[in-house]
This record gives C-alpha cells, structure tokens and sequence, in this order.
C-alpha cells in the first residue's frame, strides 16, 4: 500500500492554492482508492473521528484486491460509526482497478 498525502486545498477553491504533485506507477491488477476527507473525519455519537478508532488502515489492507469491495466496506463502517449522528461533510470515494 502506498499513501499519498501531497496536494492542497480543493482544487479550484481558492485561487492562490499551489499544489504539489507526486507519481506512481500502476500496473494490471493495481488498485486505487481516492477519498475525501469527509470520510475520515466522520464522528459517532462521542465526537471520535472515524480515522483514529476505526480500523480504516487494516480495512484498506484487507479489501485492497477489490475496490468495490472496499467502498462498500468503508460506506458501511462509516454509515455503522456515525449512526444517527449529523454529519459536517460530505463522504465520498472512488475505487478504481487497473486492468
């Protein structure tokens, strides 16, 4: 697994936001997932952010061979973590495979 954590702001938000790039290759079999932080900020009933207690990290490291078996997975442990609590912000992610 390979985090990249380089970029900015949302791109187009502010006019004088610079970002930084990064490369990888990707190759057949290859799996990407792009998620905004919306998912990892989503709170449950204590105020506990979903990245610090929920196990994301071993979720990627499980479901990484299938990334629509990742989205689901994690739209479903953050719907589980964050029920019935009001959340500040979009979550979004996108799963991709390389073929």
């Amino acid at each position: 697994m390979i985090r990249l954590e380089d970029g900015g702001p949302p791109v187009g938000l502010f006019p004088w936001a610079k970002y930084q790039q990064n490369a990888v290759t990707l190759r057949p079999g290859c799996s990407v997932l792009i998620f905004t932080d919306g998912v990892t900020e989503a709170v449950n009933a204590d105020g506990e952010e979903f990245r610090r207690k929920s196990g994301l990290l071993e979720l990627l490291r499980s479901d990484s061979a299938d990334p629509q078996l990742l989205v689901t997975n994690i739209l479903g442990r953050v719907r589980e973590w964050s029920a019935g609590v009001e959340q500040h912000d979009d979550v979004t992610l996108l799963g991709i495979r390389i073929v």
